[in-house]
């Protein structure tokens, strides 16, 4: 009773109204702060490089003009490719805007279109002059050629080397060829025109039908399996989260990342040693069979994720949901660390200062215990600060994206299953988890305040140490600042856990050099937290009180 008694004295003592509003005002910026960052740096990853109509015109300008001055049968099909493509590039440079740098499906598809045209055009040619044995032998005789017209997604290319492909096919294979040809530029065109998704990948799933077939090949069932789903569902758009769900599953399916052997180990630059680097490759692909797990169970439920890849892995295609910008609120630790190191530096130094402490100690409580409630006050305030930033940015993000996701169930991967549990539950547990490192912190503003009693020197040493925790995995990472690494076997290098339980690409380079992982953090917080709180304890009760 003695102890809880102590630990309200201490709230009653650092509550004021005017440094509520401000820590709430702080909070509520940090809030939007990290939205803006998710935004941004979770928004799709898969980008291409801009197409303009210029390009185009400019192509078909050209290949109008060779025709003028040499009507041959080669120009005349490069000159009939640019006319039918014309169309489809208007409609895709006025959907997505001249210049548009956005990834989508049309891209691909205008370009998947340029190589069957070729395709078609050239097969159309030869079926129109089948019987003609000049032509054939004309097509014979041609040199073989590079590519003529290069347009910026794609390329009417090498034709004169279709040509001569084509007059060797058997008439068996040129009717086969000339019926998916001809099918697919159809469902193309209409995908393009008609803005639809599903058609797109019709076409895409005709391909692979075809090419089994041309060459023998087997059909992956899976991939067949979600284009038919694109298929069956109409779905319009590849943002839609199942389409995204597929491709990520079809990008990390027995995706397996080889770790280099030990002659490729010691070419290479790294200053890791061979095991680290081989440990880091398994964790990798550790993480990547989780996630291949999660995904397929998200496809079989109809379920959205919130996965996170690393950027680095920037052909994955990726969605927000609302539990991805909350997720954010595990950051929050670092700046609620950062408000407790500037408001509570002075928590047993003031008490020096003003002279409370000599009327504190002229009652019957031991220093130790006095110091105890000030560590276990300093821990459930951040924690109640926490609690608050996360109940800000759960309004936040409920208000910006909905709140229905909110309470949806959290997909994770345990025990060698994918099972579903409540998010905030899963949520809270990180949280607790978190202050673990967090808890260090807290040690080590008590001891600065209790063993130099200086406000200034604490908030100073306290506040720069938990900002320098968030960049440790970034410059050991990005730039190279291996001198850095000695932090990593610290729990400076742990505030911000999230990273570590997200597997950020900044925390597993940083892991490839130093060789720790996720359990290490955990216990050298745990053990320095409580050495420097006995330190603090022992030292402090061992000082005279002269102020």
């Amino acid at each position: 009773m003695q102890l809880l008694r102590l630990i309200r004295c201490e709230f009653i003592k650092h509550f004021s109204w005017r440094k509520t509003i401000v820590i709430f005002l702080v909070l509520i910026l940090s809030c939007f702060g990290l939205m803006k960052m998710e935004s941004f740096f979770g928004s799709n990853r898969s980008y291409t490089s801009p197409i303009y109509i210029e390009e185009f015109d400019e192509a078909y300008q050209k290949a109008n003009k060779t025709l003028e001055e040499d009507a041959n049968f080669v120009n005349v099909g490069v000159a009939e490719v640019f006319s039918r493509l014309e169309k489809a590039y208007q409609d895709t440079i006025q959907l997505l805007g001249n210049g548009s740098d956005k990834s989508c499906w049309q891209h691909d598809a205008l370009s998947s279109l340029n190589s069957a045209l070729i395709h078609l055009v050239v097969l159309e040619q030869i079926q129109a002059n089948w019987d003609n044995s000049l032509f054939m032998e004309e097509v014979s005789s041609l040199a073989q050629e590079k590519d003529h017209y290069e347009l910026y997604y794609g390329k009417v290319a090498s034709y004169t080397n279709q040509l001569k492909e084509a007059i060797s096919l058997s008439p068996t294979e040129f009717s086969r060829d000339f019926t998916y040809y001809r099918e697919y530029v159809d469902l193309v065109t209409r995908a393009l025109e008609e803005n639809a998704y599903y058609l797109y990948i019709e076409a895409v799933y005709q391909t692979n039908l075809y090419y089994a077939t041309v060459f023998d090949r087997e059909i992956d069932k899976d991939t067949l399996a979600i284009y038919q789903m694109i298929i069956d569902e109409k779905i319009m758009d590849d943002s839609d989260y199942r389409v995204v769900n597929a491709q990520q599953y079809l990008e990390v399916i027995n995706r397996e990342i080889i770790a280099p052997t030990l002659e490729e180990y010691h070419q290479s630059p790294s200053q890791a040693s061979y095991e680290n680097v081989k440990t880091y490759y398994r964790k990798l692909n550790e993480d990547f069979d989780a996630k291949e797990q999660i995904l397929y169970y998200a496809i079989e439920h109809d379920l959205k994720h919130d996965l996170y890849y690393p950027s680095n892995y920037d052909s994955l295609y990726s969605y927000q949901t609302a539990k991805n910008f909350l997720n954010q609120g595990l950051h929050l630790i670092v700046i609620v660390i950062f408000i407790v190191a500037i408001t509570h530096a002075g928590i047993t130094s003031r008490e020096h200062d003003s002279g409370t402490v000599k009327l504190l100690l002229s009652k019957p409580v031991k220093r130790s215990k006095i110091l105890l409630s000030k560590f276990l006050y300093l821990i459930i305030e951040t924690f109640i600060l926490w609690l608050i930033a996360s109940f800000i940015l759960f309004v936040l993000v409920g208000i910006s994206y909905g709140f229905g996701e909110l309470f949806t169930l959290k997909l994770i991967f345990f025990g060698g299953e994918v099972r579903e549990i409540p998010y905030f539950l899963w949520y809270l547990g990180n949280m607790i988890v978190g202050m673990i490192p967090a808890t260090f912190f807290l040690s080590l503003i008590l001891f600065l305040s209790s063993i130099t009693l200086s406000t200034a020197l604490t908030a100073s040493v306290s506040s720069i140490l938990t900002l320098f925790s968030m960049m440790i995995w970034i410059l050991v990472s990005n730039f190279g600042f291996t001198f850095l690494k000695i932090f990593c076997y610290t729990p400076i290098a742990y505030l911000d856990y999230w990273l570590v339980t997200y597997h950020s690409e900044y925390y597993l380079d940083s892991c490839m050099l130093t060789g720790v992982y996720e359990p290490f953090g955990l216990i050298i917080s745990l053990v320095l937290s409580l050495f420097i709180y006995f330190l603090t304890v022992f030292i402090y009760t061992k000082r005279d009180i002269k102020n």
